[in-house]
């Protein structure tokens, strides 16, 4: 619950927020309440590679390399290393379609577009401008 009143706001953006919530959903929908109909959202976030083979590189990299990036420098940064990987992994297999999500807490125009071959995304929308 947000300490904001209902379409307070013109415009939000957020990165990594729905990764770490327990209900994605409801983060959305509260999210939404709080942007004035016809408001623009945008979300940046991690992504998991849909190609097999950009997705095994990929795993190497969250699961070797960002471990051993951490490690060079300090033990908390290698512990955080090792977390992210999964912890995308986890995410993006929970709600596989982000736009999806986003259209079911009142956005519409919501659309995901991908980076780095999908190692990074970008989902925007607008909330629907009727009212609720």
């Amino acid at each position: 619950a947000l300490p904001f009143a209902d379409a307070e706001f013109d415009a939000l953006s957020f990165t990594y927020l729905l990764r770490y919530v327990d209900d994605p959903a409801a983060t959305m929908r509260e999210l939404a309440r709080v942007l004035k109909p016809g408001g623009r959202i945008a979300m940046l976030e991690f992504g998991v590679p849909s190609d097999p083979t950009l997705r095994s590189l990929w795993r190497i990299h969250t699961r070797a390399g960002l471990p051993l990036l951490g490690r060079a420098v300090s033990r908390d940064w290698y512990e955080v290393g090792r977390f992210l990987g999964p912890n995308i992994e986890q995410f993006h297999a929970a709600v596989p379609d982000l736009p999806a999500l986003w259209h079911s807490a009142g956005m519409t125009d919501a659309h995901q577009r991908d980076f780095s071959f999908g190692a990074g995304i970008v989902v925007t929308g607008v909330r629907d401008a009727d009212e609720r």
